[in-house]
């Protein structure tokens, strides 16, 4: 019994389980920037971009800027997010999360599934470290997020995905 007493204690009392994970915001816009690291204006700009992209080819980008995605790994956090936000079409699969996380100097393209013959893992990977990043290290973060979209926007409006249902306004 002190046995089963000793390891429950020492599992309650590790770092792990002290560790409170970064909350997931709530999904309002295309664009959400927790550090109001993006100026009104480009924000606008991209959530109009994005809404764009969304009515014509059903296909749902959404960007994501926190601080920090402490103490998870950025793709377990990113993962937790795409899960919570539920990006893209029931069936189609067709969301796209682009995470930034300043602190952490990280950032990660989610893509699902529907997604993946024009986004693969490789060509998000180079989104990254080719277009995204040149902008970061010189300071310019708004420019590297305009970049990004730009690049997540050419190539979802490049996959041949079913046609958006029109909706009544």
């Amino acid at each position: 019994m002190f046995k089963f007493l000793l390891v429950i204690w020492v599992a309650l009392a590790s770092p792990a389980w002290s560790e409170v994970l970064q909350p997931v915001p709530p999904l309002v816009t295309h664009i959400t920037d927790t550090l109001d690291l993006l100026p009104p204006g480009t924000r606008d700009a991209l959530e109009h971009q994005l809404t764009t992209l969304e009515t014509d080819k059903g296909a749902q980008v959404a960007v994501l800027i926190v601080a920090t995605t402490r103490p998870e790994a950025i793709e377990q956090y990113a993962l937790r997010v795409a899960e919570v936000w539920r990006l893209g079409r029931p069936g189609v699969d067709d969301g796209v999360l682009f995470l930034v996380a300043r602190d952490d100097r990280r950032m990660r393209v989610e893509v699902g599934r529907g997604l993946e013959g024009a986004l693969p893992d490789a060509i998000a990977k180079r989104i990254i470290s080719d277009v995204v990043t040149p902008h970061f290290r010189q300071g310019d973060f708004a420019a590297g997020v305009v970049a990004g979209v730009a690049a997540l926007d050419v190539r979802g409006r490049g996959e041949g995905l079913p046609v958006p249902a029109e909706t009544s306004g």
